[in-house]
């Protein structure tokens, strides 16, 4: 069972109602009503089939109206008390009790539902119910605030702790940032210091590599100089020297046609030797010794002399075959022409 005290001030009436309202654990299922204005008491039980009935009068939902009901009956002055309006008739110790919807902004109220409450014959029962309701309401209410304070406090105190602490931590942290920055600072100095070394060694290093630079151009330059000198002098040295050289040369090669001349015509001697008949070499023989004189010496032929060069030639190396027919062999061949 929930209950709930509200004090309603009907319009037109100057004093107060106090409703105290019972709702069962289904709104659905129906409430309570107990009202009084201090002197006299009314009640009411409402059922659901009472509910139902009151739902299709204003064409709602069963359990939609049966919120809207308990929102009018147990709401205060803090919540939706401004938009329930209330009347109060009373006639042969009854009392008709009416609420409307009213919509802001539009002064427009509607009629939610209406109950009549009969009158009590011991209202004091009534009033002192009321008030044992309040007593308990009132101890619990002392009750939750006590505990909520409790918990405040408790609250408060770790509050206060954690203040403390991030207190602490704040200076801890501090402390911690200064001597982080100091030795940050020093680092940073050496730091400077050494970026400055280093960049002072880098501009030497590269004014030693310009220097040696210019002096390896320089000493190239100077390089290229005598080798173009050089080269001159060389050049006019192959040139004289050219000369003589062509002179000679002219000589080995007139030389060297001789040889292959002399050459060439003992070769074609020996051939035709070894063509000519043995018969007509015997006859030519005969006519030759019968014909000779015995005082004067002839001078050999032509043929003996070839081939005696020829048989030289032939026992000998070619290179001593070649000196040979260099040497002599062009003055023996001019004397056997000279005698043909």
């Amino acid at each position: 069972m929930r209950r709930k005290l509200k004090r309603i001030s009907p319009a037109g009436y100057a004093g107060c109602y106090y409703l105290l309202s019972e709702w069962r654990d289904a709104d659905e299922a129906g409430f309570d009503l107990l009202l009084t204005d201090g002197r006299q008491a009314w009640k009411c039980q409402v059922h659901r089939d009472d509910l139902h009935q009151m739902a299709c009068e204003v064409d709602r939902d069963l359990f939609e109206y049966c919120a809207e009901a308990r929102r009018a009956l147990t709401s205060s002055a803090s919540d939706d008390d401004d938009n329930f309006d209330f009347e109060v008739k009373t006639a042969n110790n009854r009392v008709q009790l009416t609420w409307k919807k009213n919509i802001p902004g539009d002064d427009v109220k509607f009629k939610l539902g209406s109950l009549r409450l009969t009158a009590c014959p011991e209202p004091g029962d009534i009033i002192c119910r009321m008030l044992d309701f309040e007593v308990d309401y009132v101890t619990t209410l002392q009750s939750t605030i006590s505990d909520l304070e409790s918990e405040n406090s408790q609250l408060r105190q770790q509050t206060e702790a954690v203040l403390k602490r991030l207190e602490n931590c704040v200076a801890e942290k501090d402390s911690l940032e200064h001597d982080l920055f100091g030795k940050f600072k020093v680092l940073i100095n050496s730091k400077k210091s050494r970026i400055r070394q280093l960049k002072q060694q880098v501009d030497e290093a590269r004014e030693l590599a310009s220097q040696a630079a210019s002096q390896q151009a320089a000493a190239a330059a100077a390089r290229g100089k005598d080798d173009d000198e050089a080269d001159g002098e060389a050049l006019m040295s192959r040139e004289d020297s050219g000369e003589s050289m062509s002179l000679s040369s002219g000589r080995s090669m007139r030389r060297k046609q001789s040889v292959v001349a002399n050459t060439q015509l003992l070769e074609d001697e020996e051939q035709s030797l070894a063509v000519q008949p043995p018969a007509k070499r015997r006859r030519r023989k005969e006519s030759g010794a019968a014909g000779r004189q015995p005082d004067i010496p002839l001078p050999p032929s032509m043929s003996t002399l070839q081939t005696q060069s020829v048989a030289s030639l032939r026992r000998k190396p070619a290179a001593e075959s070649v000196e040979l027919l260099a040497s002599d062999g062009s003055n023996q061949l001019d004397d056997i022409l000279d005698d043909m």
